[in-house]
C-alpha cells in the first residue's frame, strides 16, 4: 500500500478510547502501558487523534467517557469518530459494550492503530464494528473477530490488510456468508453481497455459480475462505496464489467405458488433484460431470446407463 500524501493531522477525526491491560492492577493509565503502545498512542496524538485513557476498574459507557473528556478539556468533538483500542485478551464491559452502537463506534485492537500511523491513513468510512446488514439474527456465535453484545456482533477490526480489497461470496448457506462477512470487515476490507465492478476477489469453495463464470471471465481472483482466514491470523495480506479455487473444486466426476483399471484410477487422480470428487459408480446422483472416452457417443453413454440425471456427458480432453 502506498503512504498517504495527506495532511499529517489524519488522524484529527478520530477519538480513540484506550482499554488495555498492563502488568499492574490497573488498565490503561498512560504510566502503566508498555512502552512500545505509548509511542504508538503518541504517535496518534501527533496526527491528531484525541486519546482517551478510560478509568482504571471503569464500567461506564463510552458516552459519560466522552462527555467526562470534554468537559475537563472544556471543549466539543461532535465530528470525532469514537474508537474503542482493545488488546488481547482483555473482555470489555458488558455496559461499554452497550454503550458502542448508538455512537456508531469501531472497535479495533492497537495494531490498526500502529497501521494507520505508519501508513499516515485514518479509518476509512466503510470500517464498521455494526454493520446494519449483519446485525440480525442470522448469526450468534462469537469468533476471534467479534464480540457480543445484545445480541448484536460487533466486529473487532484486526488489521488493515484488506484495506484496498472488496470481496464478494457465492456458494455458501446465509450463515457462513454472514461470517465471511465479518471476518472481511475484520481485515478492513470492504463486501458486496452483490459482484458488482469493484470486487476484487470471490471467496468460493465450489464452481460453477453464475457469480462464479463471471469472475473467472472477468479475471477476478477466486479463493477459498482459508485465503481470508490466513490474512486475519497473519495481519497481512495472504497470496491468492497459494488459495487459488481448484478449477474442479466440489464437481462429483465419474468415469465410463475405459477397461483399463490404470487408466480408470489416473482420471481419478487428476479429478481429486483439481478439487473434484471422483464418484465410482457413474449412476450416483451426486455425478455432474462423466467423462467418457473419444469411441463412445454421448448418445450411447446415455443410453447404456439410461441417466436420470443431467449430467454432463464429456470427453477426456475436458
Amino acid at each position: 500500500m502506498k503512504r498517504s500524501t495527506k495532511s499529517h493531522k489524519f488522524l484529527s477525526d478520530l477519538h480513540l478510547f484506550v482499554l488495555i491491560p498492563s502488568d499492574s492492577e490497573h488498565f490503561s493509565s498512560p504510566q502503566s502501558i508498555s512502552p512500545e503502545i505509548s509511542q504508538i498512542l503518541r504517535d496518534a496524538e501527533l496526527a491528531g487523534a484525541l486519546v482517551t485513557h478510560l478509568e482504571p476498574g471503569s464500567d461506564s459507557g463510552i458516552e459519560y467517557q466522552s462527555v467526562h473528556v470534554n468537559r475537563k478539556n472544556n471543549k466539543k468533538n461532535p465530528n470525532k469518530r469514537l474508537v474503542l483500542v482493545l488488546s488481547e485478551p482483555f473482555q470489555p464491559s458488558a455496559k461499554l459494550l452497550q454503550s458502542l452502537p448508538q455512537h456508531q463506534a469501531v472497535v479495533c485492537i492497537i495494531d490498526v492503530v500502529r497501521e494507520c500511523v505508519s501508513l499516515q491513513i485514518s479509518l476509512p468510512s466503510w470500517i464498521q464494528s455494526f454493520p446494519e446488514s449483519i446485525n440480525s439474527k442470522t448469526h450468534h456465535e462469537e469468533t476471534p473477530f467479534t464480540l457480543k453484545s445484545n445480541e448484536l456482533d460487533i466486529v473487532v477490526i484486526r488489521t488493515l490488510a484488506l484495506i484496498e480489497s472488496t470481496l464478494s461470496c457465492t456458494g455458501f448457506g446465509n450463515r457462513r456468508s454472514v461470517q465471511l462477512q465479518l471476518m472481511a470487515l475484520a481485515c478492513g476490507a470492504r463486501f458486496d453481497r452483490n459482484l458488482s465492478d469493484g470486487v476484487t476477489h470471490l471467496l468460493a469453495d465450489s464452481v460453477g455459480s453464475a457469480k462464479h463464470r463471471y469472475a473467472s471471465q472477468s479475471r477476478i481472483p477466486i479463493v477459498t475462505p482459508d485465503w481470508l482466514i490466513a490474512t486475519l491470523e497473519r495481519r497481512e495480506k495472504a497470496q491468492e496464489s497459494d488459495y487459488a479455487l481448484p478449477p474442479l473444486a466440489s464437481l462429483g466426476v465419474s468415469c465410463l467405458g475405459f477397461s483399463d483399471p490404470h487408466h480408470k484410477a489416473r482420471i481419478s487422480s487428476t479429478v481429486q488433484r483439481l478439487g473434484g470428487i471422483f464418484l465410482a459408480d457413474a449412476r450416483d446422483a451426486a455425478v455432474s460431470h462423466l467423462i467418457i472416452p473419444a469411441n463412445m457417443s454421448k448418445a450411447a453413454a446415455v443410453g447404456n446407463l439410461k441417466l436420470s440425471t443431467n449430467a454432463k456427458v464429456v470427453s477426456e480432453t475436458w
